[in-house]
């Protein structure tokens, strides 16, 4: 409620700013001057956003092709417990099944480590991307006089309308491309958390 609260405020100064003369600092024109972003759709356009695409699908790939591995083993040894149950003794399969359990929770636990970090090591990544928009950003706003730029995306928004000549997606995405052609996936086994 207080972020519908707070972006609706936003938006109502931006408004009220927008239609006030002699309150915007623009060029000394004495108005202000927005744009919207979809900061999202920019992002994901990019040159860099694709690299790590394709860095992040080869290292989920690697994981499941594990996973896969693991279960197999997991799958085989259980059957071989299976089999065991008629010649051991109640004593014998109950400590060789609570073996295998432990086993099984700790490769369990070994793969949920390994998805962390390298959700991990792909927000770090990601954040690269992020902040050398905020650097285009800022130089937009410096080169066209821009006083303030509003997200426009389909997720998070403070924009309920506008009319796309404000937008600065193009710009944004040429500039980011030109910033940043390539992010480097951080190897996921050596991101602490």
């Amino acid at each position: 409620m207080l972020k519908k609260f707070a972006s609706a405020s936003i938006l109502a100064l931006g408004i009220a700013t927008a239609t006030i003369p002699n309150v915007g600092y623009a060029a000394g024109t004495g108005t202000t001057v927005i744009a919207t972003i979809n900061v999202e759709k920019v992002e994901r356009s990019s040159v860099a956003w694709k690299s790590l695409s394709k860095q992040i699908d080869a290292e989920r790939s690697k994981l499941q092709a594990e996973v896969q591995r693991i279960q197999a083993e997991l799958e085989a040894k259980a059957k071989d417990l299976k089999s065991q149950e008629s010649i051991l003794s109640g004593e014998a399969f109950a400590a060789k099944s609570k073996e295998f359990q432990k086993e099984r929770l700790q490769l369990q636990r070994q793969v949920n480590i390994r998805k962390q970090k390298l959700e991990h090591a792909y927000g770090v990544a990601r954040s690269q991307i992020h902040d050398a928009l905020r650097q285009v950003l800022r130089k937009l706003m410096k080169d066209s006089d821009i006083d303030l730029i509003l997200e426009n995306g389909s997720r998070t928004t403070s924009v309920l309308a506008a009319d796309t000549s404000l937008s600065i997606d193009e710009k944004a995405l040429k500039g980011l491309d030109a910033t940043i052609q390539s992010v480097s996936l951080p190897d996921p086994s050596g991101t602490s958390q």
